[in-house]
């Protein structure tokens, strides 16, 4: 039976409150914002600022390393940042805000919000986003079953770390987590965010401090407004449609990040990383990864929220966890794409050659091989001379296992939400090949 939600302490900064109830607001938070923030614009401060290297080797020291650490930073930033991993996974959450007797915010002991696993991979050099809802069921170690937003308050930023390790089956590296009012502040140093709102919005909570009041269409919405559409909740899709909303406003900060920020603006972004997130991710290695990741392309973010299923228990609603349709998107977004194994990587065939039955052979070919074939068809033109591979996931290993059926040159392709990992084009030269 999972732990019921009244059962969850909640402590205030000095202790509980005795015969005084908290008063827990609903804050819905872009917690991930700051990934993203310190990520693309410290690596820009180094770039823009004179004596930047005697910057990062004092950053260095004062973490605990050496001054000569600082070289690797500049001609090996990868290997500074990764070692011998393909991947690193940060994971960020919100920090939620109670309200003590005379209204005071605290976030001691609070539950988390939604959490977001970032993982950022070495060799394709994209980040995939798993987005994980705060009512999800999960085992949180030492306490048994009880909402995931409730791990941070148990044990804090260690315990949620474990308990999201455990759920996904991949290591978590560092941990982020962001107070709430670093959204809205965001926000305000960047001179606010466009968005396409998708529907009117009227919500007021006057406990928890909460008013949103928006009108469907494209507008530029200060930091508050930016929140409280990512805090809305109060339609059909609930927890699921916040989701959907915060991934939206991910997108939209990115590109507005990689446009607008100069440098009169960083001084104000980094103040307020500084004072409202915490994390065990060194401030050295954030700013390497600004440097791998800050020219990456808006393809090259991928995003999804773990499939769900409602349940109750006790009177108590929770999300309970898909395994194994969850399995499968854990191995897709968080594993390297040379580790995946080819049955999971989905390849369409399509006849370019102008010869009848091309196609069809190459693929029952490919699917001895192991390969899972989902779609088989006419390229659209019969004139392609030479054949050809398109990769759309980086897997360097497939690529080599197709052109040993089929050779064929390989291009990279472009990640779509309906597009196949894989699309093998047969050409006219096919003829020479068999």
């Amino acid at each position: 039976m999972p732990i019921p939600a009244t059962e969850i302490p909640v402590f205030a900064a000095s202790g509980s409150l005795p015969g005084v109830p908290p008063r827990k607001t609903r804050r819905k938070l872009l917690r991930w914002i700051l990934t993203l923030l310190f990520l693309l614009l410290l690596a820009s401060v180094l770039t823009l600022v004179g004596g930047a290297y005697y910057l990062v080797a004092s950053q260095i020291e004062k973490e605990g390393g050496k001054k000569e650490a600082a070289v690797k930073f500049w001609l090996e930033p990868e290997k500074y940042v990764f070692g011998s991993k393909k991947r690193l996974n940060i994971l960020c959450m919100g920090v939620d805000y109670n309200y003590d007797s005379k209204g005071m915010p605290y976030s001691k002991s609070a539950r988390s919000d939604t959490m977001m696993l970032f993982s950022f991979d070495r060799q394709s050099k994209s980040v995939s986003v798993i987005s994980i809802p705060r009512d999800l069921l999960v085992s949180i170690p030492g306490y048994g079953e009880a909402k995931i937003n409730a791990a941070y308050a148990l044990g804090g930023a260690r315990l949620a770390r474990k308990t999201v390790s455990n759920l996904l089956g991949v290591p978590v590296d560092y941990c982020m987590s962001v107070r709430v009012q670093a959204a809205s502040q965001v926000v305000d140093a960047l001179g606010g965010l466009t968005l396409d709102v998708e529907k009117k919005m009227d919500y007021d909570d006057n406990w928890g401090n909460l008013h949103i009041h928006l009108k469907k269409g494209r507008h530029k919405l200060n930091g508050k407004q930016v929140v409280g559409y990512c805090r809305f909740r109060h339609d059909e899709e609930g927890d699921l449609g916040r989701i959907r909303r915060q991934q939206q406003v991910i997108a939209a900060l990115t590109r507005q990040l990689k446009t607008r920020v100069k440098l009169d603006t960083l001084p104000r972004l980094v103040k307020v990383f500084e004072k409202n997130v915490s994390t065990d991710l060194p401030k050295s290695r954030m700013l390497a990864l600004g440097r791998i990741f800050r020219g990456m392309d808006r393809s090259r973010l991928r995003s999804a929220r773990l499939e769900v299923s409602d349940a109750e228990y006790g009177g108590i609603m929770y999300l309970v966890p898909q395994t194994e349709a969850n399995r499968a998107l854990v191995r897709r977004l968080l594993t390297s794409p040379d580790d995946l194994p080819l049955s999971e990587l989905t390849v369409e065939v399509l006849n370019g050659s102008g010869i009848e039955g091309a196609a069809t052979r190459a693929a029952d070919r490919l699917e001895r091989e192991g390969f899972q074939v989902v779609f088989v068809g006419d390229a659209g033109r019969s004139d392609y001379p030479h054949s050809r591979v398109v990769d759309r996931v980086g897997s360097s290993r497939a690529c080599q296992r197709m052109i040993g059926v089929v050779p064929a040159k390989v291009e990279q392709g472009t990640p779509g939400p309906a597009s196949p990992d894989l699309t093998l084009v047969i050409g006219r030269d096919i003829k020479s090949h068999n």
